[in-house]
């Protein structure tokens, strides 16, 4: 086979092929070598295979297994990082002559950045899987005292209520802060439960407009006491494959931040509107509140809030709703109102 049938026989392999000299100069370099490097062929040839592909990593065991592959010994894996962060797993051949050749040894290689990089996307979801179960295990464990502690502060606040003695209004305004952090508590622990704990989709055909209405009406025992209207745009259905229950707690975490803002400005409404847009369904959420500190404020950041008394973890449950479904969440200033933009993909997981 002549030099060149050879050549053009590599270069059609998907996989790194390297033909080494005695010194373990590069004297073979094929296409895939060239993408993976972005060195060109020629200027590849003379150089040193370990200083190209392994530079200072285990020099001397890279050449003890150059060494076995020219006793016909199986010689590898051996994985490089490459110099532009590629991972490369490397096997090592010797080289069966024919005819005079100054190729002593192969280099055959392949690219497995992507298959570490799903390993590692693995082990971050096993490890993300036993967090949410020990975070599941002690939240019931705390929420069962949590509870009694409530009860007790019930009761105490009857016996204070009975008593019509004004030296008792210390006391029952002291039972009453006492009740309210435990109820903060509490709902950090669901809101961390829910972030914490992966959840598989559980997707339906559904009309979005019927779940957002849900979520708002959820959000009436906010609105209310604030002296805030929550008003939903007429439109037409807006149909998308969902999972309805994360979407409807997202959107009422939307709705809920909304009214806190709209509670301290001059205008008490907030507007929601849905509509179809391309390819996915946009849910917009509008208040003339203050507004956030500025553009780049990290709000989907858990524990991140501006609030007094929040979680912090409202929005980032509403951005980890969106991105399981293959949509997105931003929020922008439009003619003096905040607007929180979610969308989702008519077809979860497909982005419009």
């Amino acid at each position: 086979m002549s030099d060149l049938v050879l050549q053009d026989v590599i270069d059609g392999l998907e996989v790194l092929i390297c033909g080494l000299d005695d010194e373990g100069k590069i004297q073979v370099f094929n296409r895939p070598c060239e993408r993976v490097t972005g060195i060109l062929r020629e200027d590849a040839v003379g150089l040193s295979w370990i200083e190209l592909f392994a530079s200072g990593q285990r020099t001397e065991h890279v050449k003890s297994l150059w060494q076995q592959a020219r006793q016909d010994e199986p010689a590898g894996p051996f994985v490089a990082l490459c110099r532009n962060n590629r991972n490369l797993r490397w096997h090592f051949a010797r080289h069966v002559r024919e005819r005079p050749t100054v190729i002593v040894v192969w280099a055959v290689g392949l690219d497995v950045t992507s298959e570490r990089e799903a390993l590692a996307r693995a082990r971050e979801l096993e490890r993300m899987v036993m967090l949410g179960n020990l975070v599941s295990g002690l939240t019931h464990e705390l929420r069962n005292p949590l509870n009694g502690a409530l009860l007790q502060l019930t009761v105490a606040d009857r016996m204070v209520a009975r008593r019509h003695d004004e030296t008792m209004e210390p006391i029952a305004a002291a039972i009453a802060r006492a009740a309210a952090e435990m109820r903060r508590i509490s709902s950090i622990l669901d809101d961390f439960l829910v972030f914490v704990r992966p959840q598989p989709l559980r997707l339906e055909r559904v009309d979005v407009r019927q779940i957002v209405a849900r979520a708002v009406e959820r959000s009436a025992s906010r609105a209310t006491p604030a002296g805030v209207t929550v008003a939903i745009e007429p439109g037409d259905a807006a149909l998308a494959e969902i999972d309805a229950s994360r979407v409807e707690r997202a959107v009422y975490h939307l709705v809920a931040n909304a009214i806190d803002a709209t509670a301290e400005a001059g205008e008490h409404e907030v507007r929601v509107t849905i509509a179809a847009t391309g390819n996915a369904i946009a849910i917009e959420i509008e208040d003339r509140g203050a507004g956030l500190p500025s553009a780049d404020t990290p709000v989907f950041e858990p524990f991140f809030t501006t609030k007094k008394g929040g979680t912090g973890l409202g929005l980032a449950i509403v951005q980890r709703v969106a991105a399981d479904h293959g949509g997105e969440v931003a929020y922008l200033r439009r003619d003096g109102a905040t607007v929180f933009r979610m969308e989702l993909p008519i077809v979860a997981g497909i982005a419009n």
